[in-house]
């Protein structure tokens, strides 16, 4: 309705009138719920949505971002995060849709609907695969100089990608560029709880990263240093499926520069279906064999040094 609103407005003029002869139901805000932070929070999107609705895209223009959305039976999220990226105040990004492997009717039939948008290209692969490899895949066939990871159920502000670009512009050799973003419940009623934005370290390192596991969205990689260090790594333990993003941002701050934007430029969705919150015990295992790993790649397992010496 909002959407109509917004295109309606546009085309038609009208008076508004008071009127007794339409009554509605009072609705009562939940006590729980925090209605104008909300409405601050989304209704830059509505009103951007609906704006790039009614704008053609500027195909002529080479991409600077690739936006990477790698998706497992998410059909009712794909919509609002498509849309966040339509949304964007900078049109000159690209949007590759890996569909890994997914089994539901939803997901399948969103991704036959997809916006006709020159701009987004689909990946359908029949066998999952998990998330490493996925983004491993755009990775290779990515046209822009920068990567961004969009998970499936999450969105972006509608200047995410011109504030992000513009920091990386203003950096020298720089591997990655990150934000703060904007934390959202969801019930299991599907309802979205707002729970404020939440503050990204303003530096990282394979350290603080490890022990403190802090959550790191948005992420904007550089493609040609992602290509250096070989992208994710698939063969950690999980096979690259969990925690790959602590992985890649551990791999990265060790020897590159990584870049903090104090601006709020994502929203992240916190599901309780999720595979990490249905096992958050999977991520001391993981912790602790990437510890084993690095104390191994530092000290040299007893046969690499004989062989070495050889």
């Amino acid at each position: 309705m909002i959407d109509k609103q917004f295109e309606l407005s546009t085309r038609y003029e009208w008076t508004e009138v008071d009127s007794d002869g339409f009554l509605y139901l009072q609705r009562q805000t939940p006590s729980w719920m925090k209605e104008a932070e909300e409405w601050q929070a989304l209704f830059p999107l509505l009103e951007a949505g609906a704006q790039a609705q009614s704008q053609p895209p500027d195909i002529d223009c080479p991409p600077l971002v690739t936006i990477a959305l790698c998706t497992y039976n998410d059909g009712a999220y794909l919509p609002w995060a498509v849309r966040s990226v339509l949304a964007q105040t900078l049109g000159a990004w690209e949007l590759v849709i890996l569909d890994d492997g997914s089994t539901d009717a939803e997901t399948a039939h969103y991704l036959m609907r997809l916006p006709q948008d020159p701009r987004i290209k689909l990946i359908r692969q029949e066998e999952n695969k998990g998330k490493s490899r996925a983004l491993n895949k755009i990775l290779k066939i990515a046209k822009a100089p920068w990567l961004l990871e969009l998970d499936a159920d999450d969105w972006l502000a509608p200047d995410a990608l011109e504030i992000l670009l513009r920091e990386a512009g203003s950096q020298q050799d720089t591997a990655v560029v990150y934000a703060n973003h904007t934390e959202w419940l969801e019930r299991a009623n599907k309802q979205l709880v707002y729970q404020g934005v939440k503050a990204a370290p303003s530096s990282l390192s394979p350290y603080v990263l490890l022990h403190e596991a802090p959550a790191v969205a948005p992420r904007m990689f550089n493609v040609p240093i992602l290509k250096q260090v070989d992208g994710w790594d698939p063969h950690t333990l999980f096979e690259g499926r969990l925690y790959e993003d602590i992985g890649q941002l551990m791999k990265l701050s060790g020897t590159h520069k990584l870049c903090h934007v104090a601006e709020a430029l994502y929203h992240r969705r916190l599901r309780m279906t999720s595979l990490t919150h249905r096992h958050p015990h999977h991520y001391l295992k993981w912790r602790n064999s990437m510890i084993d790993e690095t104390e191994t790649l530092k000290h040299g397992h007893p046969s690499e040094r004989q062989n070495a010496h050889e």
